[in-house]
C-alpha cells in the first residue's frame, strides 16, 4: 500500500511511524487512521520490526479528530463513518509489540488516544494532553486513559476537558519521560533500540499480561504468569540464554 498520511522508516529493528498531515496539525481523518491501521496490521509479522515509534514530529503530535471532515457529514453518515474507527483503535491495542510514542506540541482527542495506546510516551518540556471532546458535546475514548492513571483523574480530566502539560502527566504516571524538544527523539530511539534487543516473545508476553493481569484476581493472576513461565522455558532460545548465563557465570568463579 502506498501511504501519504503517514511516514514509515526502519532502521535496527526500530519502525517509525510518522503523522504527515503537518497543515492540518495531523489531525486525524478517515485516511489517516485507515493508513495507520494498515500500516500496523502490516508490521505486527514483520520479522525486521521488533519496536515501533509513533510521532507526529517536531512541532505538534496531533490535534485529534478532523473536525473540518466531520463537519461535511451529514447526520445519517455518522454511524458509517465510525465504524472503521474501531478497527483503527484496535490495531493499536492489539499491536504485539513494544510501541513508544514521541510526542512534541499538542495531543488533544484523538491524538491523545493515540500516544495513550503505546506503551511508552517520551514528551518534550511544551507537550500538552487533552481530552477537549466534552466542550464540544461529545465524549472521549474513555478506556485508554483510566488504565493509564486510574478512574478518578481519568474522570477528571474526561469531564472538565482541561489540558494537562508534560510535567503533571510525568507525575500522575501519564508520561514515562520528560525532556527538551531537541532531545525528545534520541531518547525515543535510545529507549526503542534496548527494546529491540530482547526476545520478540517475551516482550509480546509482557504485554499480553500487562494488559490481562490487572483484570484477573490474584490467584488466577499467578497461575497465569506461572503458566506463561513454564511456556517460555519450552523455547529453544530461552534454554540457549540460560546456559550462557551458567556458563558465563562459571567462568568468572575460575
Amino acid at each position: 500500500m502506498n501511504y501519504t498520511d503517514v511516514l514509515f522508516s526502519v532502521k535496527d529493528g526500530v519502525g517509525t511511524i510518522t503523522l504527515n498531515r503537518p497543515r492540518e496539525m495531523n489531525a486525524l481523518s478517515r485516511n489517516l487512521c485507515g493508513e495507520l491501521s494498515c500500516l500496523m496490521g502490516e508490521l505486527k509479522d514483520d520479522p525486521k520490526v521488533n519496536v515501533v515509534i509513533i510521532t507526529g514530529g517536531s512541532e505538534i503530535f496531533s490535534a485529534g479528530i478532523d473536525i473540518t471532515e466531520l463537519t461535511r457529514l451529514a447526520p445519517t453518515q455518522y454511524k458509517t463513518y465510525f465504524e472503521p474507527v474501531i478497527d483503527y483503535y484496535l490495531s493499536l491495542y492489539d499491536f504485539p509489540k513494544p510501541m513508544v510514542a514521541a510526542v512534541m506540541g499538542i495531543a488533544l482527542g484523538g491524538g491523545f488516544n493515540l500516544a495513550l495506546a503505546c506503551d511508552f510516551i517520551i514528551a518534550s518540556e511544551t507537550a500538552i494532553f487533552a481530552h477537549p471532546e466534552v466542550k464540544f458535546g461529545l465524549n472521549p475514548i474513555f478506556d485508554p486513559l483510566w488504565r493509564k492513571v486510574g478512574i478518578a483523574k481519568a474522570k477528571q480530566l474526561a469531564m472538565t476537558g482541561e489540558p494537562i502539560g508534560a510535567v503533571e502527566a510525568e507525575r500522575i504516571g501519564l508520561v514515562t519521560k520528560v525532556l527538551p524538544p531537541e532531545k525528545v527523539m534520541d531518547a525515543a530511539l535510545d529507549l526503542s533500540s534496548k527494546l529491540a534487543d530482547k526476545s520478540p516473545k517475551v516482550l509480546s508476553m509482557i504485554k499480553r499480561i500487562s494488559d490481562l493481569v490487572p483484570r484477573l484476581d490474584r490467584h488466577s493472576a499467578v497461575e497465569y504468569e506461572v503458566e506463561l513461565s513454564a511456556l517460555l522455558l519450552s523455547y529453544e532460545e530461552t534454554r540457549q540464554k540460560l546456559s550462557e548465563i551458567l556458563t558465563s557465570a562459571k567462568e568468572k568463579k575460575r
